[in-house]
């Protein structure tokens, strides 16, 4: 099949028209696949109400990124030149773990990363793409292969591949491959990214690297686009086969398959304090529960923020930037209570459905789940990247696993960003399209040296 690119926007495609185009190759891929995910149910409730408090802050660009001391300790452990190809392996505590400690298991704690540039630099630009990982891409191998060697070849990239919390080395003895346990886990590992990005981007800055650019395929994508939104400079961002939150992915595309629901249900009904705390406390822009259900200045969500910091420092912080994070908020006057217009409810339409599969799944626990991956998911909880010009994401228009309709467009969501939709499904766009994820990040960081540097 020919490669056609429309870079304009997504094609205007009717609900019922793009369920019945999603990959079938998706479905099929899906069942050959064993893992399930989130086998011990939701996670403990004292540590989502904490990560909860995080997430209101994450979601303020200034007050977030005081949050990482600039000069974080990375550990560079191993290096060797290969040519003029020079391969460093490093570590580093990940901030998350004295940001909001006890939340993180001991083995995910320390972050590991390998890096790829040129022993010699041509010219005065330094450029550096940070690579995230999708689902199941454990170690560095597949992305430094696919990926991280062919943009230092053909475009003289460096790239930094780091290991995701739960995966690789960082993966809890008792996990079964990359099946998580808890949906709490993914929240988690979603944050802790953000965070380790930033100091990866901070000792790039010190060793005198740069531009920058964020990258990941899937849920790769995914975490990219959420560490974009923290950083408080102009950088590129290519999410691949990405969209603007996970709450469709496991309440309406293939991996919904993957969820143990049995589970869910049961520690849901269970134990009230999902219900009764937690729910209530979260924000869906999809759903439009929570702070997008009422008249929310941006008074009443500094307060909020402000009041979430106060309990994560009581709660045996141990950063010294909680402080400066407060002061910084009581500074920050461009924040909007954004008020969003989904094209329909997304979840009436899952439950009108009669041909999913899904239909005899308790409709609260779907709305739950729906409504816990918009709060710590949704790009609409976060910050505007500060360029959304440096922003290219592409897309496959019969993605079964992200399903795009009924869902706010990146576009709308981050006026001036740019989205290319590729023919076909999420599985063989990620094998025959990975030419063009490179050729959009060398497209993307040559537009930050025409219009930044």
């Amino acid at each position: 099949m020919k490669l056609g690119l429309r870079s304009a926007g997504y094609p205007s495609i009717r609900c019922h028209e793009y369920s019945a185009g999603m990959s079938v190759f998706d479905s099929l891929f899906r069942n050959l696949i064993l893992t399930s995910q989130f086998v011990k149910g939701w996670g403990q409730p004292s540590h989502l109400k904490r990560l909860l408090d995080l997430r209101k802050v994450l979601s303020v660009r200034d007050a977030a990124y005081t949050l990482v001391d600039k000069n974080h300790q990375v550990d560079i452990l191993h290096e060797k030149v290969e040519g003029n190809v020079r391969v460093l392996e490093g570590e580093f505590h990940s901030p998350w773990d004295k940001i909001i400690p006890g939340v993180m298991p001991s083995v995910v704690k320390k972050s590991r990363f390998q890096m790829i540039i040129p022993n010699r630099w041509q010219g005065p630009s330094r450029p550096v793409c940070i690579h995230h990982g999708g689902t199941g891409d454990h170690g560095y191998l597949i992305r430094r292969r696919l990926m991280a060697e062919p943009l230092l070849n053909d475009h003289g990239i460096g790239s930094i591949i780091i290991e995701s919390p739960f995966y690789g080395s960082r993966k809890p003895k008792d996990q079964f491959r990359s099946s998580l346990q808890n949906v709490s886990d993914l929240i988690v590992m979603g944050g802790a990214l953000m965070f380790e990005t930033v100091v990866l981007l901070h000792w790039c800055e010190e060793e005198g690297w740069g531009p920058f650019c964020l990258t990941g395929i899937s849920m790769g994508g995914f975490m990219s686009s959420l560490a974009a939104t923290i950083w408080p400079k102009p950088i590129g961002l290519v999410p691949c086969l990405a969209g603007v939150t996970a709450s469709p992915v496991y309440t309406r595309g293939i991996l919904t398959k993957a969820v143990r629901w049995d589970v869910l249900k049961n520690s849901y009904y269970e134990d009230k304090e999902y219900e009764h705390e937690i729910r209530k406390k979260l924000d869906s822009p999809e759903k439009r529960t929570g702070r997008f259900s009422k008249d929310y200045s941006i008074q009443d969500y500094h307060s909020d923020v402000e009041r979430a910091l106060q309990r994560i420092r009581e709660a045996g912080s141990q950063v010294d930037g909680i402080g400066t994070a407060i002061r910084q908020l009581r500074t920050v006057n461009d924040w909007k209570a954004k008020s969003f217009s989904p094209t329909s409810n997304n979840l009436s339409l899952l439950k009108n459905d009669k041909s999913q599969q899904l239909k005899s799944l308790d409709a609260e626990i779907m709305d739950f789940m729906f409504e816990m991956m918009d709060e710590f998911t949704h790009l609409g909880n976060y910050s505007v990247p500060v360029d959304t010009s440096m922003i290219l994401s592409v897309v496959a228009e019969e993605d079964a696993y992200v399903p795009r309709d009924n869902v706010i467009r990146l576009q709308d969501l981050w006026p001036g960003s740019k989205v290319k939709v590729i023919p076909g499904g999420h599985v063989l766009s990620i094998v025959n399209n990975r030419q063009l994820f490179r050729d959009c990040i060398a497209e993307c960081l040559a537009k930050f040296n025409t219009e930044i540097v």
